[in-house]
């Protein structure tokens, strides 16, 4: 298990795995409630989107970053323009919008609903580790294996 977080109501768990999937845990039972399957790659990172809970986000070695139904366990959208493993996976506060940091260098910004690429971020030397929206979503935060951390705007 490569990443796991708490559902926003700490009723579920969300786990990413080498085996390619991600996985979402009742805290109460321990069962498996929903397995996330069509990768081709590890599963880096998996996290919930800002609706409360409705929607998953998987970020994938095999380029790929994905975006699921939580109940149905169904791929809503498949964003695919890296050119190596994606480390990370975030959505924006308003949920229109996801971001993801690969190792090709560069973080993307996606519109949520038809997986088209938005922008490209590029001016990192080296893989993009992470990436993250600010709590309004007006900036970008991304750091990398080039030692920096580096501020975006996510309006232009």
């Amino acid at each position: 298990v490569l990443s796991a977080v708490f559902s926003p109501d700490g009723q579920r768990v969300l786990t990413a795995s080498v085996d390619c999937t991600a996985k979402l845990w009742s805290t109460i039972s321990g069962e498996s409630m929903q397995t996330f399957q069509g990768h081709e790659g590890a599963v880096n990172s998996a996290v919930f989107s800002f609706l409360p809970g409705q929607e998953v986000l998987t970020a994938s070695s095999d380029g790929t970053a994905k975006l699921w139904s939580a109940t149905s366990g169904e791929c809503l959208c498949s964003l695919i323009d890296h050119t190596d493993c994606v480390l990370s996976v975030a959505h924006s506060p308003d949920s229109h919008a996801v971001l993801t940091a690969s190792l090709d260098g560069t973080a993307k910004l996606w519109n949520a609903v038809s997986g088209a690429c938005l922008r490209t971020l590029v001016g990192h030397e080296r893989g993009v580790s992470s990436a993250v929206f600010s709590p309004r979503g007006q900036e970008v935060l991304t750091t990398s294996y080039d030692y920096t951390a580096k501020i975006w705007s996510s309006l232009s």
